[in-house]
């Protein structure tokens, strides 16, 4: 807040970086500019946090590939250093205590209070963010004023995905123009004027003022755990073999549900 006019500062947030920056642009509206909020938590009622899995199960690749969409991308300076302290009990316990603490706290609510311009960025594959919390989210920011942009990588919404009624409500805000859907575009950068977006159909690069991006992108299916119990796997998104009526697997006595399945 040092050494900047009042309102003039963009927050950028990330993961847990989204409920502090939607709780701080609540409490310090004077404050604040613009959010934008890159794949936020706690915009939904549960919290579905993956990297305890890798950590309690001393796995330092699962915890890297729940962290990082493509860990290939990764600084080899970051990744050592993900590599030293993984090693450390104290730290993987501290870790486990730090991401728990956080999981009762949700922002859902909060967004009614929010006041400032605010970009979604959403994808269908978040491990964390379900897209049907990316989609509440953006119809209650638009109810309490917020002008919001969704910027979807694909031509359309998952229709399995979002609760009919959410999605009725979505694209009737949509077709209304209350909220602007801006299809086939990847979002490039952010700076301190907003986003900077490409549409895939012309190429053309627009910058859409914002105050705030939610930044909900997707994640990579772990199937380690079913390969190492023999559970066959199939199709594009290597997808369990299961009963239907039973939930059982190929493998006697394994049973599968949830996203998973």
């Amino acid at each position: 807040r040092r050494g900047r006019p009042a309102g003039e500062t963009a927050m950028v947030a990330a993961s847990l970086g989204g409920k502090i920056a939607v709780e701080y642009a609540v409490r310090h509206p004077e404050q604040v500019a613009r959010l934008v909020l890159l794949c936020p938590s706690g915009m939904g009622d549960e919290e579905r946090l993956p990297i305890v899995e890798g950590v309690r199960r001393n796995d330092l690749k699962a915890l890297v590939d729940s962290v990082f969409y493509d860990p290939r991308q990764l600084d080899p300076g970051l990744l050592g250093y993900y590599q030293k302290q993984f090693a450390t009990r104290r730290w993987r316990a501290g870790l486990l205590r730090t991401i728990r603490g956080t999981m009762d706290h949700v922002v859902r609510n909060r967004l009614a209070d929010v006041r400032h311009p605010t970009l979604l960025v959403s994808g269908k594959d978040d491990r964390i963010v379900d897209p049907r919390a990316a989609a509440e989210a953006a119809i209650r920011l638009n109810r309490m004023g917020s002008a919001v942009t969704i910027c979807h990588r694909g031509d359309d919404f998952d229709d399995s995905r979002i609760k009919p009624w959410l999605l009725t409500e979505l694209r009737l805000l949509i077709r209304e123009n209350k909220i602007r859907f801006l299809p086939r575009a990847d979002v490039l950068s952010i700076d301190d004027v907003g986003v900077n977006v490409r549409r895939r159909d012309d190429g053309r690069i627009e910058t859409i003022a914002s105050d705030a991006v939610l930044l909900l992108t997707g994640y990579r299916q772990d199937s380690t755990l079913f390969e190492q119990l023999g559970i066959e796997l199939g199709g594009p998104h290597r997808t369990p073999t299961f009963d239907p009526e039973t939930m059982e697997t190929n493998v006697k006595n394994v049973y599968v549900a949830g996203t998973c399945s």
